[in-house]
């Protein structure tokens, strides 16, 4: 398990390392299969289901996750702080949850969480009416590395693992790139 993992550049702080932050016009790479998820605006507070019993809720600070797997019956919480005016994507990964969080001054339109070279739409959820943050949410494998079969788990199990938050018209906000 993968607890609380908040990865990421810019000023939210990381247990893990950074990630290869850019912002702006970026590269994207390639774009999954399908349509992609709508936006969901939440009020503050609100459950959104993840799925297998799973919730996140969201205030002005904070992104509450209760993941079953690793909570029991218990929510668990990860508060993030970032300067003023910063633009930046970040992750939090929970038993198979992977929860992009962007941060900045313009609304996402989508999400994409990259994985060992497949790329899955993560539904984007942000606080109506709020936009300086917007996290979401998708299920997926952890990388190939961190399911090796001698059992030993590598320094950062999420290497190599990609974000990208997008806005109006596909305009990449940000991108990062999992590393220790």
């Amino acid at each position: 398990m993968v607890a609380g993992v908040a990865l990421g550049a810019g000023a939210l702080s990381s247990g893990w390392g950074s990630g290869g932050e850019q912002v702006g016009a970026a590269s994207a790479g390639v774009l999954p299969t399908g349509t992609p998820p709508a936006v969901v605006a939440v009020r503050p507070g609100q459950e959104v289901q993840l799925g297998q019993g799973d919730w996140m809720s969201l205030t002005s600070d904070q992104i509450c996750t209760h993941i079953v797997a690793a909570y029991g019956n218990g929510p668990g919480c990860g508060g993030y702080s970032w300067a003023a005016g910063s633009t930046g994507i970040a992750l939090q990964y929970e038993e198979g949850v992977y929860q992009p969080v962007y941060h900045g001054s313009e609304q996402v339109t989508r999400l994409t969480v990259d994985v060992d070279g497949t790329t899955y739409w993560a539904t984007p959820v942000v606080l109506a009416g709020a936009h300086s943050y917007t996290t979401g949410y998708v299920r997926a494998p952890l990388p190939s590395a961190a399911r090796n079969p001698q059992g030993n788990t590598p320094q950062n199990p999420l290497d190599g693992v990609t974000l990208v938050a997008y806005g109006a018209g596909g305009k990449v906000l940000a991108t990062s790139t999992m590393k220790s």
